[in-house]
């Protein structure tokens, strides 16, 4: 009996400290759960400048969509590279400016008739625009102080000749169409501007590399063929606030103003990508 003794306090020591040594599994499932986000946290803490922007932009594209004006601005403001084709490789405000600072050698033209650019109606909106034409095949963006600016373009064939048709917005308003011949020499200059002027000015011979045509209402035409390209540009002068942030920004061809510097400046930044 004596015998006993010893032998099961042996067995309950040994008992007692395999019971102490054992690891409870809710308690190593807590730590492993702590230990896995605290390292979540960790990757997010070294990896917020990349993480951050790719859910912005996935939220841009989901709530505006690629063509958006803020999906354009996402690249600009993390300096990486316009994903669509740009529609003009100057900036968009020397394609407004020829409006109000008048090219020298122009000659002016009135007209009796309105101008129409084809068959798209002035302040339409983008909206609008994209349902019936589709997505555009090319895009720029800019700022006009606070107001949106947009040209959105698609491939067209004139007279068996490629040539772009470009569409400005401001505030998603339609204000200004543009026809781009980029090869003159196929472009037949002559023939476009006989066109031109059987439509507004009665058949009347036009001389010149660059003219302007009024309508009655105010709306200009400026057609210039520089050496390298042909451009046909619709300036519509019907909406009183477009006017006014137009002559924000302008100031009757004054290219010192503040709000012109303000506005190449913001482009500047945006060409970049």
């Amino acid at each position: 009996m004596l015998d006993l003794i010893p032998k099961l306090s042996i067995i309950i020591l040994a008992r007692t400290s395999k019971d102490t040594t054992s690891i409870d599994p809710t308690m190593m499932y807590l730590v492993l759960s702590l230990m896995g986000v605290f390292v979540f946290f960790l990757i997010l803490i070294f990896l917020r400048k990349t993480l951050i922007p790719l859910f912005n932009l996935w939220y841009i594209v989901l709530v505006y969509g690629k063509f958006s004006f803020e999906f354009l601005e996402f690249f600009k403001a993390n300096n990486l590279r316009n994903p669509h084709n740009s529609c003009i490789r100057d900036e968009i405000t020397m394609h407004f400016l020829v409006f109000f600072k008048h090219i020298k050698s122009a000659v002016f033209y009135s007209t009796k008739n309105f101008l129409e650019y084809g068959e798209t109606p002035f302040l339409i909106s983008y909206k609008l625009l994209v349902k019936k034409m589709g997505n555009p095949e090319c895009i720029n963006i800019t700022r006009f102080s606070e107001s949106k600016v947009r040209v959105v373009g698609y491939n067209e064939i004139f007279n068996g000749i490629n040539m772009k048709s470009l569409y400005y917005f401001i505030d998603e308003k339609f204000v200004m169409g543009e026809y781009l011949f980029s090869d003159v020499h196929r472009a037949d200059p002559d023939n476009i501007i006989s066109m031109l002027s059987a439509k507004y000015l009665d058949k009347k011979e036009i001389i010149s590399d660059c003219f302007y045509i009024i309508d009655p209402s105010g709306n200009k035409l400026n057609y210039e063929n520089n050496g390298f390209s042909v451009n046909i540009r619709y300036l519509f002068l019907g909406d009183e606030r477009i006017n006014g942030i137009l002559e924000s920004i302008f100031l009757d061809g004054n290219t010192s103003g503040l709000g012109f510097r303000k506005a190449m400046k913001h482009e500047e930044l945006l060409n970049r990508f």
